[in-house]
């Protein structure tokens, strides 16, 4: 990661994606202990997507299994599928930690922007936090499907590499209660055996572990039985309520422009950028779409004109795009070639 950072091309992409794994962490102690191959894999999640939309982020962490095995859902099960030896409140613990912190957040943020404090700081009420724990029951290591099922076998062994993968069978059919009083239906066909499809023409796709070549290797495969759709529309709906959240804005936003631009942006500042966030308006003027990455970072270079301090690990990675320049263009004239790198500094790295 420390090579990207430094000597890739992509500047902005990287540092885009360390900002996000600041926000959306995952821990190196417990199940990633030395599993340095699992959280290169969620960097390179972050990388992929972190100019997509916000949601699609979301959606991506969520079933990773570093995010799963840290924070979310994996191994979570509900009802009379959950041995009594495990019934504790750990699985709504960990599900109402990970969408407070790190999607959402609990700080008082109406002093960096201009939304009241009533709207940014709603409290979480128990059948919020007991909702969303059941949106993340069901899901398991990835693994194989067959015949254009999802798989009923819930305890295999550890995948570290591909997503995690729902088992429907182990998912609470009840009705749920989300963010801003949303309420998910119970299930209507709850039983495995039935084979009835879904009547919409969208059917959701799932990326699930090669059969024929394994662990890291993934196929896509649309799901369109009624019973095996009902929870991953529960997953759907949780990572909408989520990502629709009022907070969710003002929060990301302001993490970004700390992490990229400046510690202590105005309040001004920070209601510019979240509005286009919430896609009322991107850098030509034009409204766009809610959760669009790439016209917030580009509202960041539309803004940030003035010189700030730069990070450590910035100042280090400039240093080393310097030298490198340096030695690979030797029949440079001098003045030509620090007129260059100062000019693709400048382009590079935001707040400059």
């Amino acid at each position: 990661m420390v090579e990207e950072f430094h000597y890739r091309p992509d500047e902005l992409r990287q540092r885009a994606a360390f900002a996000l794994s600041e926000i959306l962490v995952v821990s190196d102690t417990g199940p990633l202990n030395n599993n340095g191959r699992t959280q290169a894999d969620y960097y390179d999640n972050l990388l992929d997507n972190c100019f997509g939309n916000f949601h699609d982020i979301l959606k991506q962490v969520t079933l990773t299994s570093a995010m799963g095995s840290t924070w979310t859902c994996w191994g979570t099960m509900w009802g009379t599928h959950r041995p009594a030896s495990i019934r504790t409140k750990t699985m709504p613990v960990k599900s109402c930690s990970y969408f407070r912190s790190d999607s959402i957040g609990c700080g008082p943020m109406e002093r960096s922007c201009s939304i009241p404090r009533e709207i940014l700081c709603r409290p979480t009420t128990k059948s919020v936090i007991t909702g969303m724990a059941r949106v993340f029951t069901g899901w398991t290591w990835g693994q194989s499907l067959s015949g254009g099922r999802l798989p009923t076998n819930f305890f295999v062994s550890s995948n570290y590499l591909d997503p995690m993968v729902l088992v429907p069978t182990h998912h609470e059919l009840g009705s749920k209660i989300l963010m801003d009083n949303v309420v998910l239906p119970a299930a209507t066909v709850i039983s495995q055996s039935d084979t009835s499809q879904d009547p919409n023409p969208n059917p959701i796709t799932v990326q699930t572990t090669d059969p024929a070549l394994g662990p890291g290797f993934l196929v896509s495969t649309p799901i369109t039985s009624t019973y095996d759709l009902n929870g991953l529309k529960d997953l759907e709906a949780g990572i909408n309520s989520l990502a629709n959240h009022s907070s969710v804005g003002p929060y990301i936003c302001r993490q970004l422009i700390q992490r990229l631009v400046t510690s202590n942006p105005s309040p001004a500042y920070v209601n510019r950028v979240v509005r286009a966030f919430n896609g009322e308006q991107n850098v030509d003027g034009v409204p766009s779409t809610r959760g669009d990455m790439k016209e917030v970072f580009g509202r960041f270079f539309s803004i940030a004109r003035r010189a700030t301090r730069r990070r450590p690990e910035t100042r280090t990675a400039l240093w080393a795009r310097l030298s490198e320049s340096s030695a690979n263009r030797s029949s440079e004239s001098r003045v030509r070639r620090g007129r260059s790198l100062r000019r693709q500094f400048r382009i590079a790295a935001i707040g400059s």
